[in-house]
């Protein structure tokens, strides 16, 4: 049964490589009969259909593309990388459903099946029996954010924080492992119990950016890693753009933290609106590029988020009470933080905000020697009030 399920894999791989099937020939056989068996079918038309040469006259050698397709189905078991088709029961019910779903997708993690409710058999089981509780997918809740990835300390410390909300109710986080936003909201939301689920543009193989390897390696044992592109597959710069639409049609919604005018999570967010899905934005300083691109956003009628509330009430408002129950209990107000503080941290505490204070700055400010102050900083920071960065600059936590 388990060569049966490679062999059945390995057909798949084989008819995207097909130069008259392919992926579009994949969706249309899919929509056309939308069961398992029609794999077989597929394939036995593929065997017969004519294949022109190409110029060098090697034309395409079926049996060879499979042999290879094979080797690669085994070399994913080898890595613990499982595999899941359009033609299986727990594909994605929420992405299934945009214009043109990858045929294929490969992913380390348990977040899919905890989503659909199902538990599916990787490249070494047998294939799964299609079934009712599929169904299950389609209500389950999953949130985009996305964002530049030269974000600043406002913007990274919105998406921690937003994702980290969001994900203590429940509510899957989707991104894209970039560096900046990303995978700050991959961070935020990891350790809570919604998990968080990144979808490369490149292979399942490679790690990309290389910074976020620990991260990446992290996020398959808590959470979820995806990508629609073979083992071995570069992260080629046309990639992202058709990973966005992965990116977007795992969610309900899109939430843009920062992006310039420029920016990929534009390109999301354009998604999501074609898909008929809710668009948030994060609005900004207003003399900064990163906000260019959210305030349009916002102009064309995208949501305000200025806290997780605003994404609940219009999509999740039945969370609403189980929000205040789960996290806002856990955070400090303004003014019970004051009141916990002495009054050398206080004052140090109020000059600070989201962004990066120098400590000379700082200790001329509140009329302090450096020392003294750099002592007051470090006790803030201990109890996790403040971060320190770079070159000696402080900012909130």
């Amino acid at each position: 049964m388990k060569d049966r399920h490679i062999r059945r894999q390995a057909k798949l791989l084989t008819l995207l490589s097909h130069p008259r099937v392919g992926a579009r020939g994949i969706r249309d056989h899919w929509r056309k009969y939308g069961q398992e068996v029609s794999v077989e079918l597929l394939w036995e038309e593929a065997c017969h259909l004519p294949v022109q040469l190409s110029i060098a006259g090697g034309g395409f050698d079926l049996r060879q593309i499979y042999r290879e397709a094979e080797e690669e189905i085994r070399d994913c078991v080898k890595m613990g990388i499982k595999m899941v088709s359009l033609f299986d029961a727990f594909y994605p019910v929420s992405l299934r459903e945009i214009y043109d779903p990858p045929p294929v997708l490969f992913y380390k993690g348990d977040l899919l099946e905890r989503m659909c409710g199902n538990r599916p058999q990787d490249c070494k089981g047998a294939p799964l029996e299609r079934t009712a509780t599929t169904r299950l997918a389609r209500t389950a809740r999953a949130i985009t954010t996305v964002g530049a990835r030269n974000s600043t300390t406002y913007g990274r410390k919105v998406a921690e924080t937003l994702a980290r909300q969001l994900s203590a109710v429940s509510i899957c986080v989707v991104s894209g492992l970039a560096e900046g936003i990303d995978s700050w909201a991959h961070r935020g939301a990891k350790d809570q119990k919604g998990g968080t689920i990144a979808v490369l543009g490149n292979g399942m193989d490679i790690y990309y950016p290389r910074r976020n390897r620990s991260l990446q390696e992290e996020l398959c044992h808590k959470g979820t890693v995806l990508s629609e592109y073979r083992l071995r597959t570069l992260p080629l710069r046309h990639n992202f753009p058709a990973r966005n639409r992965i990116i977007s049609g795992l969610a309900n919604g899109v939430v843009v933290v920062e992006a310039s005018e420029s920016s990929g999570a534009l390109i999301t967010a354009d998604f999501a609106l074609e898909e008929g899905k809710s668009v948030f934005a994060i609005p900004g300083n207003i003399y900064h590029r990163n906000t260019r691109g959210t305030h349009a956003l916002l102009k064309d009628g995208a949501r305000l988020v200025e806290r997780v509330e605003d994404i609940l009430e219009e999509l999740y408002p039945d969370l609403l009470s189980q929000k205040g129950r789960t996290i806002s209990n856990g955070l400090f107000s303004e003014m019970e933080i004051l009141a916990s503080l002495s009054e050398e941290e206080r004052l140090l505490y109020l000059q600070l905000d989201q962004e990066p204070q120098h400590i000379d700055d700082l200790s001329r400010m509140v009329d302090m020697e450096v020392n003294k102050a750099l002592g007051i900083l470090l006790q803030l920071e201990i109890k996790g009030l403040i971060i320190q960065e770079p070159a000696m600059n402080f900012v909130r936590a």
